[in-house]
């Protein structure tokens, strides 16, 4: 088995359709790139969700690594650490947002060589987003 690529992001959008701008999503959360927050994206357009990511990685990356897959998912729950923990520091702002209306969920997303994947999800994470009520959407290619 094999992980390919790995993003983890966090994703918002108003089920009605509403702008997900930098001012309901990005701004109250004070996302913005540095340290492992690697793109933030507001909404411009109606149904366009907003987006915090944090990782995307290909495996090819560490390529040059004596244990590519071992650095690869090592970097992975490092991130899922970091994750956990920047979601901790911003649980009533979260709150604010989920009362706004928007959806937010931590979205992560593999793609993988072969039908199976291995994915540890640190208890931090697990935690941090069931305190501000963040669901956890895993999605891999088929």
């Amino acid at each position: 088995m094999s992980v390919l690529n790995a993003s983890i992001v966090l994703v918002a959008s108003f089920p009605d359709g509403r702008i997900a701008s930098e001012d309901s999503f990005v701004r109250p959360l004070g996302a913005s790139v540095g340290k492992r927050i690697v793109r933030v994206k507001s909404g411009t357009s109606e149904w366009e969700a907003a987006n915090v990511e944090f990782i995307n990685r290909s495996l090819d990356h560490y390529r040059n690594t004596e244990e590519p897959a071992e650095a690869f998912f090592a970097e992975l729950a490092e991130t899922l650490t970091f994750v956990a923990g920047w979601i901790d520091d911003r649980q009533i702002e979260f709150d604010r947002i989920r009362k706004s209306g928007l959806k937010v969920f931590l979205l992560i997303n593999l793609s993988a060589d072969q039908d199976q994947m291995e994915l540890i999800l640190p208890p931090a994470v697990l935690r941090a987003a069931g305190a501000a009520e963040l669901p956890i959407q895993i999605i891999t290619n088929d």
